[in-house]
């Protein structure tokens, strides 16, 4: 079972169960006809060659086209929608490979005891096996995610790489492609990220980023200049040569009040005395603070 976390507990699945089970339709309720072929012993649904072939105990599974949930046995409240979708899907112990869902030809093909992932398009968490709650929408996102848990990919190849990495969100085609065992990482944009492959907590937003962790790289800001300050130029050291002291060229900008001094530490500082009986501490004050 995967370390980083564990299934959910049984009783939700039994009310959930019990619920449909009570309120369902009932067996003397007028039905359509014919009546709907793929209905199997345990409200379990299959159509397509193979589709279902293996199950045992399983309840409430969904299985549409050629060996979809082929080998499924105990799972339930799975969904799968495409020819080999959860193919190796078999469940097992306290809700394991149950409540997933695919849709599109081989999504979440190789998963096998992973519970509450969501495949939508081809291929999509090809090779999850254990991993869960993991959300791939798009061709080949996540394809290659084997134990990781809590991933987002949204977007044709977006987290592709990934094989560990937990807790990643990446949005936009080819997002952190690159990614394979780093955490925590946030990608917004075409091929945003795609620099990143081992690294924890980097954000990119329309930007390739780094392999650095604890990191925020932001396209079209740097160098740029807008209204409310956000991508002014960095002013430091770092990127500066010949600096000088403005030495008397100061005062011709800035009044001397203004002039920049040294911070003296906290145990040093004193509130300036003044006298409250009188407007005296205005006059005070206005010295200190030009109006």
């Amino acid at each position: 079972m995967n370390p980083w976390i564990q299934p959910p507990k049984a009783t939700p699945l039994f009310f959930i169960t019990l619920l449909i089970v009570c309120f369902g339709p009932s067996q003397k309720s007028e039905a359509v006809s014919p009546p709907p072929d793929g209905g199997y012993p345990g409200q379990n649904t299959a159509e397509g060659q193979s589709a279902l072939l293996d199950l045992t105990t399983g309840t409430y599974n969904t299985a549409v086209g050629w060996s979809s949930l082929g080998f499924l046995t105990t799972g339930s409240f799975n969904t799968a929608v495409g020819a080999g979708a959860l193919l190796a899907n078999i469940g097992g112990q306290s809700g394991a490979g149950s409540q997933n869902t695919a849709t599109g030809v081989g999504a979440l093909l190789s998963n096998t005891t992973g519970f509450q992932n969501t495949a939508i398009g081809a291929f999509a968490l090809l090779s999850n096996t254990d991993g869960a709650l993991n959300t791939a929408v798009g061709s080949e996102a996540l394809q290659n995610n084997t134990i990781g848990v809590e991933n987002t990919a949204i977007g044709y190849h977006a987290l592709q790489s990934n094989t560990t990495g937990v807790d990643n969100t990446a949005i936009g085609n080819a997002a952190l492609f690159y990614n394979t065992t780093g955490f925590g990482n946030i990608a917004l944009g075409f091929s945003a990220c795609t620099q990143v492959s081992t690294a924890s907590n980097v954000i990119c937003i329309g930007a390739n980023g780094n392999n650095v962790d604890n990191s925020c790289y932001i396209g079209n800001i740097f160098g740029a200049t807008s209204s409310n300050g956000v991508g002014t130029t960095t002013s430091s050291r770092r990127f500066k040569e010949r600096i000088e002291p403005m030495g008397m060229l100061a005062r011709h900008f800035f009044p001397s009040s203004q002039l920049a001094s040294a911070t003296k530490s906290k145990s040093t500082r004193k509130a300036p005395k003044v006298n409250r009986s009188s407007d005296s501490w205005l006059k005070t004050w206005k010295k200190l603070i030009p109006i």
